[in-house]
């Protein structure tokens, strides 16, 4: 397990150290408006996911306000559920 604090250390390191394990999972708030699919940070997020062969699988609102700003992340080659 890992404790990602955006102000200690990069996003992008944490995906390089535990994108390669076997049922990588990722979860949390990242306060970024998912459902905004033409946000700068919605599509950089994507874009580093994408790199590292990862995906979201929530795709509904997480907050009572109806946005989406809950991940629950894994490797796209590992079978899940749409959440």
């Amino acid at each position: 397990m890992y404790v990602f604090n955006h102000r200690t250390c990069d996003f992008a390191d944490v995906l390089e150290l535990t994108s390669s394990y076997a049922g990588c999972i990722i979860v949390g708030d990242v306060n970024v408006h998912l459902e905004d699919a033409i946000s700068t940070q919605v599509t950089r997020l994507v874009s580093l996911l994408d790199g590292f062969e990862l995906h979201d699988v929530v795709r509904q609102p997480t907050d009572r306000c109806g946005h989406e700003l809950d991940v629950f992340i894994t490797r796209t080659d590992q079978p899940t559920a749409v959440v």
